[in-house]
């Protein structure tokens, strides 16, 4: 079958074989209308000054339109690759901005909080997650070395436990303090390991506390172990 011969309709440049008015491609000089929408509901397309609200070239070099990234109600077509994720406006779905650029989120995720209404801001290291400031921690940086090992003590990120607590490792490889438990008043690897002892149970013995030395042991006379 022959294309019809005929000029298509300005402002394109190229045109769909059956249809003059529908552009496939756009004339590029700087007085002409350059973008090109289509509107796949309508089964057409135009040359236009601009993309439509809520759409991008996207940087690309035939200044095809397409549609802002889903976090964006609009954004801004700045020529570059990718810029249908810089938005100028956010969806109604994705309502929280990262500080200090114009990516939108759903939500502040780990490694942000909510600085001011609708801003997500970046937690300050070690802090891995944190809520209400950058440096109030809610879990910590993995470990950088084979022995430095962050944990999580009460909102902050310590290479090492107070006394009475213990470094327990999560699933991230970062740690958390937690407290021996009674009558423990130091313990080793485990929360339940005893080391020294309280004074409602002074006595050790197999790491553990007791009030008296259990039968078949005696106490040690220049320590409180059996």
């Amino acid at each position: 079958m022959l294309k019809p011969l005929f000029i298509c309709d300005y402002p394109c440049a190229t045109c769909d074989e059956n249809d003059r008015t529908i552009c496939t491609t756009c004339w590029t000089s700087e007085d002409t209308p350059k973008y090109l929408m289509t509107y796949p509901e309508l089964g057409t397309a135009s040359c236009m000054p601009y993309c439509d609200f809520g759409f991008t070239s996207n940087g690309k070099e035939n200044l095809m339109c397409e549609a802002c990234d889903v976090s964006c109600a609009n954004c801004d077509d700045n020529g570059t690759p990718n810029d249908k994720f810089e938005c100028i406006e956010c969806s109604a779905t994705h309502t929280f901005r990262k500080v200090l650029t114009n990516f939108c989120l759903e939500e502040c995720t780990e490694g942000l909080f909510i600085s001011t209404d609708k801003v997500c801001s970046e937690c300050q290291d070690p802090c891995l997650g944190c809520v209400s400031n950058q440096d109030k921690c809610t879990s910590c940086h993995p470990k950088t070395s084979e022995t430095d090992v962050w944990n999580l003590f009460q909102d902050m990120c310590v290479t090492e436990c107070p006394e009475s607590y213990v470094s327990m490792a999560d699933v991230r490889g970062s740690g958390f303090c937690k407290k021996c438990n009674s009558p423990c008043l130091t313990c080793g690897d485990r929360p339940e390991n005893c080391e020294t002892c309280d004074s409602s149970a002074p006595f050790l013995y197999q790491e553990r506390c007791y009030n008296s030395c259990p039968r078949g042991s005696i106490p040690l006379p220049t320590s409180a172990t059996c």
